[in-house]
């Protein structure tokens, strides 16, 4: 089985005020690096069972973009697991590194080198010189990813299946603080990150709302040319209604007429739990309606549920 990328392209520190919780970079800020230590990728087969594709052992990192030798997408290239079928994944992850360059207030700081826990703050410095990489521990030790394909993946010999590795992020650097002026997270945004059973043709994205504040998420959801379900995600901004990530599982249901209905389930970023968000939306109308959100973890506000959904192809 071939794996192939698609990538969606679309030391002191003192502050004069305090920070908000949730900022947003200004123009100049920049992530050199995202690599994530993924110790082991495994296929989910037809009885529940998992199956290792790519397990590492060496403490080495997969850059999430590109498709060389140290890569995600290039590391599991050519990988070709037993004939069968396969309806889902899990990924074990136990650490990530990462480079930023920060702008704010017109001030640029840079990540220094350092190891860290994510219960830590992170060290930021004025002196490009001292630009390096930050490498984080995963505070319970490893995490996981699991989440189901849209459709079967079936492996036969002679038959190339493609698992595609799809990410589209904003350009935007997020950073988080503990109301103390400490950093507890910076990166850059990433709208759409998920493994698809097939290259996707269609990009459907909902902009969810809510009834106080400037509260909101986006979720994106990647069909086939059949406008068959594929995959999603669910992206936080600063003004996270809901702190929803990576996909777990999705249905899209054609009820006839442009109107289809979404039944999708996201992890937690902090993997506490689900979120569970359905309703219906209309390409032709840019709309969607009928939205709830499921979930026994905090949402901020009330979701409204009705907005806009956009609807795009795909082109390569």
């Amino acid at each position: 089985m071939k794996f192939l990328l698609i990538l969606l392209s679309l030391a002191g520190l003192v502050w004069a005020a305090v920070l908000p919780s949730f900022g947003t970079g200004e123009t100049g800020s920049k992530q050199d690096l995202f690599a994530v230590g993924i110790t082991k990728f495994e296929l989910k087969n037809s009885t529940g069972s998992y199956v290792t594709v790519y397990e590492n052992n060496s403490g080495s990192y997969l850059n999430t973009v590109g498709s060389g030798t140290t890569s995600l997408a290039g590391t599991l290239a050519g990988i070709m697991p037993p004939d069968g079928n396969y309806t889902g994944f899990r990924m074990t992850y136990t650490s990530f590194k990462r480079q930023v360059t920060l702008v704010i207030g017109g001030t640029t700081y840079y990540t220094v080198t350092q190891e860290i826990n994510q219960s830590d703050s992170i060290a930021m410095s004025t002196d490009s010189n001292e630009y390096g990489v930050v490498t984080t521990a995963i505070a319970a030790n490893e995490q996981t990813w699991e989440s189901e394909f849209g459709h079967t993946l079936t492996v036969s010999q002679g038959n190339d299946v493609h698992i595609v590795w799809v990410m589209k992020r904003n350009g935007l650097i997020q950073y988080e603080t503990d109301g103390n002026d400490n950093f507890t997270w910076i990166g850059e945004s990433e709208i759409v990150r998920s493994f698809l059973p097939e290259v996707p043709s269609k990009l459907v994205t909902l902009e969810l709302t809510a009834d106080v504040g400037t509260y909101a998420n986006t979720v994106s959801i990647l069909l086939n040319a059949n406008g068959e379900y594929l995959g999603s995600h669910c992206f936080r901004p600063d003004n996270k209604m809901i702190n929803c990530s990576n996909s777990v599982s999705g249905v899209i249901t054609d009820l006839g007429n442009g109107i289809n209905s979404f039944n999708l389930v996201f992890q937690d970023g902090s993997q506490t739990g689900d979120y569970n968000i359905t309703g219906n939306y209309n390409c032709t109308n840019a709309a969607f309606g009928n939205l709830s959100i499921d979930t026994s973890l905090t949402i901020q506000g009330t979701p409204d549920t009705s907005g806009e959904a956009n609807c795009t192809a795909i082109s390569y």
